[in-house]
């Protein structure tokens, strides 16, 4: 059975759902540690940043090359409920990847409300394009993609993977395995939210953009969903009601509850060698 319909069907339980810097006082927090970290990786890591793959000054990406040639290429993306954040606040996840030997490339997107949720799927498809043709030039493997992304930045992993297919797309068999760390995969809760006074997103659009309701979607690569068990119930239905999805279809998804981890410190779990979606993303690409 897929867990696709919300315990409750209100606008002011999905407002409390969403609304995670109201649960978190301290949000502040994390996203000063976050700063602090992405200072420490950039002083660290040789890096090419803000490198445009288009004419807006979102339309850019990070590059941080591998050590040795024909790597495997990470590539992040950042959350904001698809009109905040950047990836700057998140480059701190390059330093374990690039120990491994891998390339890492986090991308950013231009945001609503100055454009829709199509848009800026068509932003990650194209920042996409443009790593695998920078690959060689940061000792990547052009055919090695492994695509992460947090909140909706793993909606956007998910969502540019899908399209790829709908459209036969020659980048898709680059893509090798994708991670979402507490996605967003119904949007039509998020439709019935305080954030679609930005998104404005209507009914036909956000069926059409909520991987939950893909049923033909099937990819020969791992896809992974993780969540911290300290994160809402909506966040963690989301999560589990997209791998049992995706297994119906007969992919190759796993799904796991980190405990006590919340939404803004799930992150931290990535960005350090020993963190356990560290760990697993390492398992996938070996």
């Amino acid at each position: 059975m897929i867990h696709s319909v919300p315990p409750q069907n209100s606008s002011h339980t999905f407002d409390d759902q969403f609304d995670l810097r109201s649960r978190h006082s301290d949000f502040q927090q994390y996203f000063d540690r976050n700063d602090s970290l992405s200072a420490e990786a950039v002083d660290a890591l040789p890096c090419q940043l803000d490198i445009p793959y288009g004419n807006h000054p979102l339309q850019t990406v990070d590059y941080f090359p591998a050590k040795r040639g024909n790597a495997p290429i990470v590539i992040f993306i950042h959350g904001g409920y698809w009109r905040a954040l950047d990836k700057r606040n998140y480059r701190f996840i390059a330093l374990p990847f690039i120990d491994e030997n891998c390339a890492v490339c986090s991308i950013n997107y231009r945001l609503a409300p100055e454009i829709g949720l199509e848009t800026i799927v068509d932003d990650v498809i194209k920042a996409l394009h443009s790593i695998r043709e920078h690959a060689t030039a940061i000792n990547g493997n052009p055919n090695n993609l492994f695509v992460t992304g947090h909140s909706a930045g793993g909606h956007l992993a998910l969502m540019s993977a899908m399209l790829l297919q709908r459209d036969n797309n020659p980048l898709l068999p680059s893509i090798r395995g994708i991670l979402s760390l507490s996605g967003l995969f119904d949007l039509n809760p998020i439709r019935k939210s305080f954030l679609n006074e930005t998104l404005n997103l209507d009914e036909p659009t956000a069926t059409r953009f909520s991987p939950i309701l893909n049923e033909t979607f099937s990819i020969d690569i791992p896809l992974r969903f993780a969540v911290g068990g300290g994160e809402t119930d909506e966040f963690i239905r989301q999560s589990k009601a997209i791998d049992v999805r995706m297994t119906a279809n007969g992919n190759n998804s796993q799904f796991e509850i980190l405990p006590d981890l919340n939404h803004f410190d799930i992150v931290y779990e990535f960005g350090k060698l020993d963190g356990v979606l560290t760990k697993q993303l390492l398992e996938i690409i070996r």
